[in-house]
C-alpha cells in the first residue's frame, strides 16, 4: 500500500512539474525589458509596448516545447530595436524554445544573432539598415525564420551583406519560410554556408533594386533544399545567377525565375550531385542551368 502511495505521489509531482506556468509581462522601455529577460521562465510572454528599445538585448533562458518564452510587440511593428554600431539588436545563445515576433530591428551591425540554439522561431520580424548581417544562425538546429522582411543589409566595412546567413558552425534543419528580400542587399540574400545541412528556403520572394549581390542564394553546404520561391530581376546589377551552388546533393525545385534581360542562368551549379529540377519555371535570361537538369524532381 505504501509503495502504491509513493508511486502516486511521484506521478502527481511529475504532472505538476510538467504544467506550463504562463505569465505575461508588459514592458515599455529598455530597462524594463532587460529586467523581464533576466526573470523569464518557460511560459513567459514579454509584451513590448510601442517605442524604441536602444541597445543589445540578451535572451538568457530557455522555454519548453509546449511552454516557450515569447518576445512579441503589443502592436505589430511598433516595437523598434536600435543597437549601437558593431552590435546586434537581439542575441540568443545556448537557449531553446524561444519565439521573437512582430518587431523591427534597425541599425547596428546585426539584427538577430542565434548561436548554439535549438527550436527558435523568428516570426514576422522586419530587419533593415543593418551593416553586416540581418539574421545570423550559427551552430543551431530546428530553427525557423518565417514571414520576415529584409532590406538595406550589408553596407558596413565587412561587406558581409547576408540578409540571412546559416552555418558558420554546424547548423541543421533551419528553415527560411515565406520571407521577402527587397532593396539594397549588398551580398547574397541568403547564404547556406559549408556547415549548413538539411536546411531549406521555401516560398520566399526575392525582388529588389540597388542590390550588389552575385546571386540571391549561395549554397555551400549539403543536403539542403530551395523550393517554391519567386525570383524577379528588377535591375541586373552584378547578378550572375539566381542561385549559385558549390555544395553537394542540394535540391532546387518548383522555383519561379523571371530573369528579364539578364545574361545568366537561373541556377549556376558547380556543386556535386546537385539537382536542378525540371519543375523550376524560368523566363528570360539564359534558361535554367549550366549543369544537368534533373527531369525527375
Amino acid at each position: 500500500m505504501r509503495a502504491s502511495f509513493l508511486l502516486l505521489c511521484v506521478a502527481a509531482a511529475a504532472v505538476v512539474q510538467a504544467a506550463c506556468v504562463s505569465e505575461t509581462v508588459d514592458v515599455a522601455n529598455a530597462a524594463e525589458l532587460e529586467k523581464a529577460l533576466d526573470a523569464a521562465h518557460p511560459g513567459t510572454t514579454i509584451l513590448l509596448g510601442d517605442g524604441t528599445y536602444d541597445g543589445t538585448f540578451y535572451v538568457k533562458s530557455s522555454g519548453e516545447e509546449d511552454c516557450p518564452i515569447t518576445l512579441v510587440s503589443k502592436n505589430y511593428g511598433k516595437a523598434l530595436f536600435k543597437p549601437q554600431p558593431g552590435n546586434a539588436a537581439i542575441k540568443l545563445s545556448g537557449v531553446s524554445y524561444v519565439i521573437v515576433k512582430d518587431v523591427v530591428t534597425s541599425g547596428g551591425s546585426y539584427g538577430i544573432l542565434i548561436n548554439d540554439c535549438e527550436n527558435i522561431i523568428v516570426w514576422d520580424v522586419t530587419v533593415t539598415s543593418t551593416q553586416e548581417y540581418g539574421i545570423l544562425v550559427s551552430g543551431s538546429k530546428d530553427t525557423m525564420v518565417r514571414l520576415c522582411n529584409f532590406s538595406d543589409i550589408g553596407s558596413g566595412t565587412l561587406m558581409a551583406g547576408y540578409a540571412v546567413s546559416i552555418g558558420k558552425t554546424a547548423s541543421r534543419n533551419v528553415t527560411v519560410l515565406s520571407c521577402k528580400f527587397s532593396d539594397y542587399l549588398y551580398n547574397n540574400a541568403i547564404l547556406l554556408d559549408a556547415s549548413a545541412k538539411g536546411c531549406s528556403v521555401e516560398d520566399c520572394v526575392f525582388k529588389g533594386i540597388g542590390c550588389s549581390y552575385n546571386s540571391w542564394i549561395h549554397v555551400v553546404g549539403s543536403n539542403n533544399m530551395v523550393s517554391g520561391n519567386s525570383f524577379t530581376v528588377r535591375e541586373v546589377g552584378k547578378l550572375t545567377s539566381g542561385i549559385s551552388s558549390v555544395g553537394e546533393n542540394n535540391y532546387f525545385k518548383l522555383n519561379n525565375f523571371d530573369l528579364g534581360k539578364g545574361d545568366f542562368y537561373a541556377i549556376d551549379d558547380d556543386g556535386t550531385d546537385d539537382h536542378a529540377c525540371a519543375s523550376n519555371n524560368v523566363k528570360g535570361g539564359k534558361g535554367l542551368t549550366d549543369g544537368t537538369i534533373d527531369k525527375y524532381c
